[in-house]
Parts: structure tokens; C-alpha cells; sequence
């Protein structure tokens, strides 16, 4: 078992939520694609439905050692309506269907529901099974409501194996944006409320399932370079594994300006406009880097995270409170 300091990092299984919103609206000349959209037009016909990414890539799971798939019972869509029907579907990358999954919706609070699973049917049997299995490839998990599909989510498995014997034999691991992507986030989108960084994280040392390392993440302003601030303090360590886990870091001042008693609030952040800079260091080592821009005040969305510009079957829903932002080097 590994060994923490009173400051070790834990990780995190909190889903992120509330909503915001990219008008529908349905022409005269339109009727078909109206009638397509009526599936997922809630009670004020104004949000397009979508998957909590933050709550699709804590779910989904693979087993090391055998490869068996599985996708949790906490992945939560936004924008349906209650008691729908819809179908989740586990391909390969060439479209050849392996598995599919009933569910329906379960309100946990507007604008938020459960994907509550029923039943795993295997797609060459039509028989009902329990596990996915899956070997190395290219994978796509693709969610439809009322026969439709809304989102698509590409992902890959990858076999490893260790060069000592006796380290326990190959393991399975996943691949996807559990590499690139990481969010900050400051509840109910207060800027008076304490800011954090969240992000997934494992290791591929294939000698050890567990591994400690020395964790630090900086936020520099790019203009000046100055160091905004950073977390989780001196001397915190974190243990990563050959699954993916996701982590949360709560922003503080920089030592020479930290107070005793004071929290490092959003408003600290969103002060200067400008670009910025995030960078995560493992065992004092740069693990990635992460762009992002402050705008009239407010993080600025950018790609996947642009509602209504981006692709709907990719499109990154974060909620209110949650920016997603992807990792550059």
C-alpha cells in the first residue's frame, strides 16, 4: 500500500452540473427535422439533449486484467425528459455492432437525468449477457434517445504487457480524452466561490499497478508571467494507477502572497482578461499544459466546449460551472 503525506491528493467522484443553454427552434419550412427533434425538446423547447462529460469519462471502466467493459450506473444526460427510452451502443471503430444497453431516464433535478441501464444484449446473439468484453482496438460508444442518435464518444483499448514475468502479465488499459482533457470549476459558477482544477490522471509503469508521485499545478498569466496560482501545496502526493482516476486540486495564492485563513477565490482569476497558462507537474516533471483565456471577466469557451458552433455528436457539456479545456503539449 502506498504511502501519503498529511497533504496526499484524493480522488474524486463528484458529478459536475447545472446547465446552459443553445436555442432550438423549429421553421415552417422544416417539418421533418422538427419532427426528428421532438424526441428531445424538454418542456421550454430551448436545450438540445447532451451527455455530462465529466460524468462519461468517470464512469466508464475497463478490467485490466481480462478487458471486460463497463460503463457504471452515475452517467447523467441533460435536456431529455423523464421516463424517455433510449439505447447505448458499444462498436467497433468500423461500425460493427458488439453490444447494446436499454435505459431510460431518472430525474436526479432538472436540467439533469440518470442513464439508468436495464439489460446488456449481446448484438450477434441478441442474447442478454453480463460484461462486455473487449479486446485491443478502436471503439465507439454511441447513445441514442427514442431511436436517435444524440452523442458519440471514440475510445480505444490498448493490451500491455510487462517485461518482468513476474510483474503479473499483460493488463488492458483505455484511451481517449481522458489524456487531453481537464476542467476548472467553481460551484454555481460563483466567482466568489474557491476555484479548482480537475482532471484525470494514471500511470503505464508496467512493473507496478500503483505508483506515488509528487503532484503540483501552476497557473500563470501569460502577459507578465506571472504565477496567478496553483495547488494542491508543497509535499502532496497522489497514487496513480493503470486506470484512469479523476483528481481535484483546490487553487490557492502563491506562498509569498498566501494568507493565513485565505482561499484563492474564482474572482482572483477573472480579474485580467488575458491567456493563461496551466501546467501539471509529476515528480517535479511537466506532465502537460493547458491553454485557456479569461474574456469581459469570464473563462472563455473554445472547440468541442462551443455550444451551439460545436459538433452535437462530440460537443463537450460542462454544465454552468465547468470549464473543459484540452491539453497542448
Amino acid at each position: 500500500m502506498a504511502h501519503h503525506s498529511a497533504n496526499t491528493a484524493h480522488p474524486t467522484h463528484n458529478a459536475q452540473v447545472i446547465f446552459m443553454s443553445r436555442r432550438v427552434s423549429c421553421s415552417p419550412l422544416l417539418p421533418l427535422l422538427c419532427l426528428a427533434l421532438l424526441p428531445f425538446v424538454a418542456a421550454d423547447a430551448q436545450y438540445s439533449p447532451s451527455v455530462m462529460f465529466s460524468s462519461l469519462l468517470n464512469n466508464i471502466s475497463l478490467q485490466e486484467k481480462d478487458g471486460t467493459f463497463d460503463l457504471g450506473n452515475q452517467i447523467q444526460v441533460v435536456f431529455v425528459k423523464e421516463n424517455q427510452n433510449g439505447t447505448l451502443v458499444v462498436r467497433k471503430a468500423d461500425g460493427t455492432e458488439l453490444y447494446k444497453q436499454d435505459w431510460h431516464t431518472e430525474l436526479v433535478r432538472e436540467p439533469y437525468y440518470l442513464v439508468a441501464q436495464t439489460k446488456t444484449i449481446d448484438a450477434a446473439t441478441g442474447e442478454t449477457i453480463y460484461g462486455m468484453k473487449l479486446q485491443e482496438g478502436d471503439y465507439v460508444l454511441d447513445f441514442y434517445l427514442e431511436g436517435v442518435k444524440f452523442y458519440a464518444y471514440p475510445f480505444s483499448v490498448k493490451k500491455r504487457t510487462p517485461s518482468d514475468p513476474f510483474a503479473g502479465g499483460p493488463f488492458y488499459t483505455l484511451d481517449g480524452d481522458w489524456q487531453d482533457w481537464g476542467y476548472l470549476i467553481y460551484p454555481e459558477a460563483r466567482p466568489d466561490q474557491t476555484l479548482y482544477w480537475k482532471i484525470f490522471l494514471r500511470h503505464l509503469d508496467t512493473e507496478r499497478m500503483e505508483k506515488d508521485f509528487k503532484i503540483d499545478v501552476r497557473i500563470v498569466r501569460d502577459k507578465d508571467k506571472k504565477l496567478v496560482c496553483g495547488g494542491p501545496g508543497p509535499g502532496t502526493t497522489i497514487s496513480l494507477f493503470h486506470r484512469w482516476v479523476r483528481y481535484e486540486f483546490m487553487m490557492s495564492h502563491p506562498e509569498k502572497e498566501q494568507k493565513y485563513g485565505e482561499y484563492f477565490k474564482a474572482q482572483n482569476l477573472l480579474a485580467v482578461d488575458g491567456d493563461y497558462t496551466l501546467t501539471l507537474y509529476l515528480d517535479e516533471k511537466p506532465y502537460g499544459v493547458w491553454k485557456f483565456k479569461v474574456q469581459g471577466n469570464k473563462l472563455a469557451y473554445d472547440g468541442r466546449t462551443v455550444r451551439g458552433q460545436a459538433d452535437p455528436l462530440s460537443f463537450i457539456e460542462g454544465g454552468r460551472d465547468a470549464w473543459w479545456f484540452k491539453r497542448v503539449k
